[in-house]
């Protein structure tokens, strides 16, 4: 995973799925950050319960099964 802190390239250690990236930073006016996430498509579901599913792609949900409509 790679970062930009004010438009200069930094390595930052990789989180593991699941967890949580601290970023220690001194913000300051006008600061900005820019993450490249891995992307790609999949099915998650709940756990214990394989329906229903979700369609992800990355960490935004495309679609999932309501129930039904009456």
């Amino acid at each position: 995973m790679f970062e930009r802190q004010n438009d200069q390239e930094q390595e930052i250690a990789f989180a593991q799925p699941g967890s949580y990236l601290a970023i220690w930073w001194t913000w300051r006016a006008g600061d900005k950050i820019q993450l490249s996430l891995p992307m790609r498509l999949n099915e998650e579901s709940l756990p214990g319960d394989p329906n229903p599913v979700a369609t992800l792609y990355g960490l935004l949900m495309l679609a999932t099964t309501m129930g039904i409509a009456m």
